[in-house]
């Protein structure tokens, strides 16, 4: 691969390594430079670049990340499509993710980077497990080949359901233990099947353990009032008594380190610690997971547990449902325009297939921003209607009653309502045909890129809607005036402006006269 700075007028045919903004425009990182753009780039085509050239024997970026990915991409493990070089993988089932021992240098850093995941993290399906880069713009193929080669599977060791009985001999909790009990299994794709209780004695626990036996459970589980400190405390004296044998005392993650696991006829017996009357993290949850996904609980395989196994405060409780911290996104839908060039009739209530042209357009939005409370509706002309379908969306609407005075006002609305957030989404109303994995692609392009500071979807060559800023830009998009939108503050960061292309033309195309609406199948009514 050639690497070079040139100036654009002499670099036909070669790509550039960094975006390129010009006076009416911009170039995005990887662009084939053509004689089109130097038409258009006027003066700027004769300041030097960085550029780039793939040889006959290179694979590019793209290319050679997918074919590593693919080797990458164990049991339980999918890679997504690349993006500049990145191929992100995903978990295909809810499970422990299993990372080999090693992975060749190669993927260290340089030539290509791969983060993942803890060892044994727990996962659901569709949570990012790790990150491939691949870092120069090309690598000569043999070297793609050779990773390739050595690269070792990630996999995802998937949960499978598991029946469980719970004695509670004395302990405090009652109905709460329960509860957080039966929450905690079904984390694990485990259900609570047989729930008694007994006296906190040898005897009254021996006979509680031989009837719960009867059952066949997979997992018994014993709470008891007092914690597990000897082989001859209640807890083990009784299941050796019921005819069980104990395993192992003791565990090596804090909390949970009085734990008991034992065995009775096919059933995997625990003592519970104390702190599983708790539904925060500890060390019952890591031996459940475990079990679930069907990995040895020997010994060796639980001494393991204590690196990492120090759960800090914070850990988390079992109702979280992902175990992956992510950006947090909200989104602007504005809809309250008098909708003039749609001919005095409401392009936002008339309806597709159906449904109210909003409810559509809100709906795209609501699949990839998962938290309905962080998606703001402003309404205005016919604020009812707008309102009501907001509402029967899940959504938070808010009246805008100065919409007439222009855009920008219902732009601050929705501004002043937002919660905290890292981006949020503007989205208009009356685009019903943008597709929620465009509104996706965006938000991973901010992962991406920390320096972005706004991302725009670019179809066929042409930027549309809807767009996603950092939030840092919210004070100075306070400051529009008048009917217009964020076009002023997008034309002051040009330079921070990410364009992502995406296959798709609803990013283009706004209900907003009597044509387009009738055009689309759209059946109006009067507002």
């Amino acid at each position: 691969m050639d690497f070079e700075d040139r100036a654009p007028a002499d670099a036909i045919g070669w790509q550039l390594a960094h975006s390129l903004p010009f006076p009416g425009g911009k170039l995005t990182k990887g662009h084939l430079l053509t004689d089109a753009d130097i038409d258009r780039m006027g003066n700027t085509a004769r300041t030097p670049v960085g550029v780039f050239r793939l040889g006959p024997d290179d694979c590019g970026e793209d290319d050679a990340a997918t074919r590593i990915a693919a080797t990458l991409a164990g049991a339980g493990v999918r890679a997504a499509a690349p993006v500049h070089g990145r191929v992100d993988l995903f978990a295909a089932a809810d499970g422990l993710l299993q990372l080999p021992t090693d992975q060749p240098q190669g993927l260290g850093g340089y030539p290509t980077a791969l983060a993942t995941l803890s060892p044994s993290a727990p996962v659901k399906a569709g949570d990012k497990v790790a990150s491939l880069k691949v870092i120069p713009f090309g690598l000569p193929s043999r070297d793609v080949k050779a990773l390739a080669a050595a690269a070792a599977a990630l996999q995802v060791a998937p949960f499978k359901p598991f029946r469980a009985a719970l004695l509670n001999a004395d302990a405090p909790g009652g109905e709460k233990l329960v509860k957080v009990t039966d929450a905690r299994l079904a984390a694990a794709a485990g259900a609570l099947a047989v729930h008694a209780d007994c006296g906190f004695d040898k005897a009254s626990l021996a006979d509680a353990l031989a009837k719960a036996s009867t059952a066949s459970p997979d997992v018994i589980l014993i709470a008891g009032k007092a914690a597990i400190t000897d082989a001859r405390d209640i807890v083990p004296a009784a299941l050796v008594a019921a005819g069980g044998e104990v395993l192992q005392l003791g565990l090596a993650v804090d909390p949970g380190n009085l734990l008991m696991l034992g065995k009775l006829g096919n059933s995997l017996v625990i003592g519970m610690p104390g702190c599983a009357r708790s539904p925060a993290r500890n060390g019952l949850d890591l031996v459940l997971e475990r079990f679930a996904a069907r990995l040895p609980l020997d010994p060796a395989a639980l001494s393991t547990l204590g690196a990492g196994g120090l759960l800090e405060p914070g850990r988390g409780r079992i109702e979280v449902t992902s175990s992956n911290a992510e950006p947090r996104i909200a989104a602007i839908v504005l809809a309250a325009g008098s909708a003039r060039r749609a001919g005095g009739v409401n392009k936002l209530t008339s309806r597709l297939n159906g449904e109210p042209v909003l409810a559509r357009s809100i709906r795209k939005i609501s699949e990839p921003i998962k938290n309905k409370d962080n998606i703001i509706v402003i309404t205005g002309h016919d604020s009812a209607s707008s309102g009501a379908i907001a509402v029967a969306e899940g959504v938070v609407a808010i009246h805008n009653p100065a919409h007439a005075e222009g855009m920008s006002t219902s732009l601050k609305a929705g501004l002043a309502a937002l919660p905290e957030c890292d981006w949020f989404l503007v989205a208009l109303g009356d685009m019903p045909f943008v597709r929620a994995d465009t509104i996706k692609a965006l938000i991973n392009a901010g992962e991406d890129d920390p320096t972005a500071e706004i991302i725009a979807p670019l179809f066929a060559g042409r930027r549309g809607h809807p767009v996603l800023w950092r939030a840092d830009l919210k004070a100075e998009l306070m400051q529009v005036e008048g009917d217009k939108g964020g076009k002023a503050v997008m034309a002051a960061h040009e330079a921070g402006v990410l364009e992502v292309p995406v296959d798709d033309p609803g990013i283009l195309i706004d209900l907003d006269t009597p044509e387009l609406l009738a055009l689309f199948g759209a059946v109006t009514e009067a507002p």
